[in-house]
């Protein structure tokens, strides 16, 4: 399987795990979208997969709202139910650092 194949099934996974816990809770677009602090399209194109990449941050966003872990979210377990709200401060203070070198490195040109 290619690179790119790879990643369209992960992206494909995450997005079905999203609606999946959002049906779940019964939750519609805006409900989930008001709870994670996204707009309701931006939560439509991510569980259709026009958007392909979710930064971390919204991941926990997401995650917090449906109550479930990120590591659900993107495959690493089947369990929706661990608790990881402890590590949002850690990813928080990760993005911040990094961002100087993503403007660097992912510039356009």
């Amino acid at each position: 399987m290619r690179e790119s194949e790879t990643e369209n099934t992960k992206a494909s996974e995450i997005a079905s795990r999203i609606r999946e816990a959002r049906k779940l809770l019964g939750y519609s677009y805006a409900d989930l979208g008001k709870l994670a602090q996204i707009s309701k399209s931006t939560l439509q194109r991510y569980e259709k997969g026009a958007i392909q990449e979710i930064s971390i941050i919204k991941l926990f966003d997401i995650a917090k709202a449906l109550q479930v872990s990120v590591h659900y979210l993107i495959g690493l377990s089947m369990d929706p139910d661990i608790n990881e709200l402890w590590a949002k401060p850690i990813i928080k203070a990760y993005a911040k650092a990094i961002k100087p070198i993503q403007k660097v490195f992912f510039a356009p040109l």
